[in-house]
């Protein structure tokens, strides 16, 4: 019986900052957009969301922002979802 669940939604548990970089990465990458986890990403870490679509306003064109934005959180979930299971799977090894 599940005891208790906690959630890591600032990357204390999990490094998640470096998967949704990459995720940034790859997101730009399909769209031409080159090194977006560099120079993109670091300036949307803690902003809330109305601060956040400024600093989207400000580097990509309303066309094409949602979809990056889809891709990244596609590919960005995808990959959340392999590290929380290979970390499950290490606690469950060292119980």
């Amino acid at each position: 019986m599940l005891e208790l669940v906690v959630f890591d939604v600032d990357g204390l548990m999990l490094d998640t900052e470096s998967v949704w970089k990459e995720a940034f990465d790859k997101a730009g990458n399909k769209y031409g957009i080159q090194n977006m986890g560099s120079t993109l990403f670091p300036q949307l870490i803690g902003k809330s969301g109305r601060d956040e679509k400024e600093v989207l306003d400000r580097y990509l064109s309303q066309d094409i922002q949602e979809l990056v934005i889809k891709e990244w959180e596609r590919i960005g979930f995808g990959m959340l979802i392999k590290v929380w299971s290979a970390s499950a799977k290490v606690r469950l090894i060292n119980q």
